[in-house]
């Protein structure tokens, strides 16, 4: 025996208010009154409403993958740039056999290797000892590192903490949506499970299989066992 299966999700809440709502239009139109007016008024108000708020926080939800996407793309060409200024002072520094205590003053150990920056914090941090190590290099007598230069990593990681800082509010714009929907997910649901009340009611004098084809036109589905026939295939009975 197939079973009822309400809307578990936002989506298929959706869903089963948009073809609730336009069914019950329908049949209204034709003298079918399965659902009281009072029902289907809330229907419409309630479609209106959670379609509003749905839409928005798809909207929302769109702009918030964006500014993480730019911002994963602005960290990915930090961390490009700070791998090649370390990997290209430290080869210089061999090849112009300059002090080791020139790493020092980038805030890396004694043999040059690239520190730690497999965290986004980690990360900035070295952008950031980066330029001002340059700077302290150049003043000691150091010539200016050169592609990249300490310029060009400053211009990324400042582009990074613009992106970084987008993702903030974007988020937490979405977060608040999400939480609009959720107060709205019990009330929706009562309203879904008081139409199956009706429709069951209304069709308790119809055969199973006819009460099913009217209860999916009206937005419902029903789950069906493995191997169990599909009644709704067979021709309709009153």
């Amino acid at each position: 025996m197939p079973f009822l299966e309400y809307p578990s999700s936002d989506a298929f809440r959706l869903e089963f208010l948009e073809a609730c709502t336009g069914m019950a239009e329908s049949d209204i139109a034709k003298g079918k009154n399965y659902l009281p007016e009072n029902i289907v008024v809330n229907l419409k108000s309630t479609l209106t409403d959670f379609k509003s708020v749905y839409l928005k926080g798809s909207s929302l939800l769109t702009e918030r993958h964006r500014e993480v996407r730019e911002k994963n793309e602005s960290m990915d060409r930090v961390e490009r740039y700070v791998r090649d200024f370390y990997e290209v002072l430290k080869r210089r520094t061999y090849r112009l056999e300059h002090k080791a205590d020139i790493f020092g003053l980038y805030n890396i150990s004694f043999n040059g290797d690239i520190p730690d920056i497999k965290t986004e914090r980690k990360l900035l941090n070295a952008a950031e000892h980066i330029i001002s190590g340059e700077a302290k290099a150049v003043e000691k007598g150091f010539p200016a590192m050169e592609n990249p230069t300490a310029a060009e990593v400053e211009t990324e990681l400042l582009n990074a903490r613009k992106e970084l800082k987008d993702v903030g509010p974007a988020d937490s714009s979405y977060q608040e949506v999400q939480f609009e929907i959720s107060q709205m997910r019990e009330p929706v649901d009562e309203l879904i499970r008081e139409v199956a009340e009706y429709l069951h009611f209304n069709l308790r004098k119809k055969s199973s299989s006819t009460t099913r084809r009217v209860m999916r036109s009206y937005g419902f589905k029903y789950r069906y066992l493995k191997n169990e026939p599909v009644e709704e295939d067979l021709p309709e009975t009153s």
